[in-house]
């Protein structure tokens, strides 16, 4: 990947010896937020993955919906977490790409300063995010709360939108039920699922190439889980809005399991559900084996060392059983 910037951008790591996330503090967007994993072999520093949290909020001029991120965050880090907190206003993200935002603001995003945001379309919301990193492990857990204004959901999003990771899962497992396999039709039904009660949904690939990698949800109440697997549409988009990140991909991917995350709705006080992102590099790369052999072990390496992960709720006491729903696809 080559530089789109002649200065690298100020930045803030949080990291162990197999994992780093590298936060961009001018923006939430997933696309500025790397995710980079050591491989076991030759122990070289690969960028896998983004990530970074989406807030569902509401339209300061008519209330409606509106998918937003953080501008002008502060960052804090203490020990092995990382406090990230979204000021108000929240950006509604779909105004910097070709076809809605003007060249102006799509040539210069996300270099806005606190004072030009309110002229953007925004929300008046404000949150604050987590990120607790593993020791020695390559997971980390992030959790958040609302701290003003109206937020209907935040989506914690793994993705590999524009990066060169071409390694992306094809297959998608929940626990407790069959897995999608993205390349068949009745996949579509996994781009959004409801769920309650599940401990943990895996990607990965059949050939087992790539790095496979779970979410964990920290609690067992009802969330949804989304996968978006397929963004050739968005291309153009996610170019004009990259403009002005350090790594631009020669050739990113658009399609595989590219756009995950875990959707969480904010309780009566304002907490927000947690959840785990763990990723297994001692089964990737064609070092865990192929299909469901593959599945099986991530599944055994779950079960074995991230199973504390459901906490209090853990099925083995309490008892309670993962429930699915599955989303009909848009009409054609």
């Amino acid at each position: 990947m080559r530089s789109a910037r002649k200065q690298p951008e100020d930045r803030l790591e949080l990291s162990n010896e197999v994992l780093r996330l590298d936060f961009d503090p001018r923006t939430s967007d997933t696309m500025y937020n790397y995710i980079w994993l050591r491989r076991p072999d030759p122990g070289r520093w690969e960028r896998v993955h983004n990530f970074g949290v989406d807030v569902g909020s509401y339209r300061s001029d008519t209330g409606e919906l509106i998918n937003t991120i953080g501008m002008n965050l502060s960052l804090l880090r203490e020990a092995r977490s990382m406090r990230v907190r979204y000021p108000s206003p929240l950006i509604q993200y779909r105004q910097f790409d070709d076809k809605i935002g003007s060249p102006e603001k799509v040539a210069r995003y996300p270099d806005f300063s606190a004072d030009e945001t309110p002229g953007l379309v925004h929300a008046e919301a404000s949150l604050e995010f987590t990120y607790e990193m593993d020791a020695d492990r390559p997971s980390f857990v992030v959790s958040g709360r609302v701290t003003g204004g109206g937020v209907r959901h935040v989506v914690y999003i793994i993705d590999a939108l524009w990066t060169d990771n071409h390694a992306l899962p094809t297959h998608e497992h929940i626990e407790g039920f069959p897995e999608f396999d993205i390349s068949r039709p009745e996949a579509v039904h996994c781009k959004d699922v409801e769920t309650e009660g599940v401990a943990f949904v895996v990607f990965y690939r059949h050939d087992g190439n790539g790095v496979p990698f779970a979410l964990l949800p920290q609690s067992p109440e009802r969330s949804r889980f989304c996968n978006f697997y397929d963004n050739c549409k968005c291309h153009y988009d996610f170019r004009a809005a990259s403009l002005n990140q350090q790594f631009v991909p020669h050739e990113p991917p658009l399609t595989g399991c590219n756009d995950t995350g875990y959707v969480a709705s904010p309780r009566p006080d304002g907490s927000l559900p947690g959840v785990r992102v763990a990723f297994f590099p001692e089964l990737g790369w064609s070092r865990g084996g192929h299909a469901h052999q593959l599945r099986d072990r991530i599944v055994a390496a779950i079960r074995e060392g991230y199973w504390d992960a459901a906490g209090s709720w853990n099925r083995a006491e309490n008892g309670p059983r993962p429930s699915l729903r599955l989303f009909a696809p848009p009409s054609a």
